[in-house]
């Protein structure tokens, strides 16, 4: 491991987790991300933002197998993953909540939990269903409940729960608050906020509720037309709202 791949954060010296270099990637033929950069350490929570259909998805996709490869490099925990299949990545501690969720709905709360549970590393904590419920009460009055029978936010606490018992190292979320009333959007927020902030659970977020991911993220990097088009400290964007706005806008703005 060399100097450039560890920093320090709260005291604690951390690896870097994840890189991706010059990546180029798409669906078939189609190429959506062009040149595509960005690096996280471990324990950090980078938010990626960009309007509808900047390549956001397509990113979160590449970083778990889905896409076609065209060019560039993934490296996750210092090991080359771009040509590695979905589910070896999975295994290795990549953890995914789709925006669509894809929970088990013919199963209970609680068989959904327990039909993916792995065990955590021996340096940390172990995320197990009863973890998940203490993190979300409504789901342990409801874990006898099949998917179907769940509301759009008990879902989406659901699909979060079943990822952390897979214990990843890295945690994708897509979309998380989307469609959820401003009550629930509260409740995930502070339960995001407690995975990463508070267990130093590293994660990338995708958001159309900039603000709120800011405030809870350490990077930000923002995408327009399949291309980073700025990157910065999540604190310093927050803090520039015009500059947001900029670049959630029409108008694109240079690389930071």
């Amino acid at each position: 491991m060399t100097s450039a791949s560890k920093t320090f954060i709260w005291g604690r010296r951390m690896s870097e987790l994840l890189c991706i270099e010059n990546l180029q990637a798409g669906y078939g033929e189609a190429v959506v991300l062009q040149d595509v950069s960005l690096r996280l350490q471990e324990g950090q929570t980078l938010a990626l933002l960009g309007r509808n259909g900047t390549g956001k998805t397509t990113l979160m996709d590449s970083i778990i197998g889905a896409t076609t490869w065209h060019g560039g490099r993934i490296a996750f925990a210092g090991q080359d993953i771009q040509h590695t299949s979905p589910h070896l990545r999975a295994a290795m501690g990549v953890g995914w909540v789709p925006q669509e969720r894809n929970i088990f709905k013919s199963l209970t709360v609680h068989e959904n939990l327990t039909a993916v549970a792995r065990p955590a590393r021996p340096d940390k904590r172990a995320w197990t269903p009863e973890r998940v419920y203490e993190l979300f009460p409504r789901l342990a009055e409801r874990k006898t409940n099949l998917g179907t029978q769940l509301s759009g936010g008990e879902q989406q606490m659901l699909a979060l729960g079943r990822a952390l018992v897979l214990n990843p190292k890295l945690l994708l979320l897509d979309e998380p608050l989307e469609g959820l009333a401003p009550i629930l959007v509260e409740e995930l927020l502070k339960a995001i906020a407690r995975i990463t902030r508070d267990e130093g659970l590293s994660a990338i977020i995708v958001e159309q509720h900039p603000q709120a991911i800011l405030k809870i993220s350490h990077h930000a990097v923002v995408l327009d037309h399949g291309t980073v088009v700025h990157r910065g400290d999540a604190q310093e964007l927050l803090g520039k709202p015009e500059l947001l706005d900029e670049l959630l806008g029409v108008a694109r703005a240079a690389i930071h």
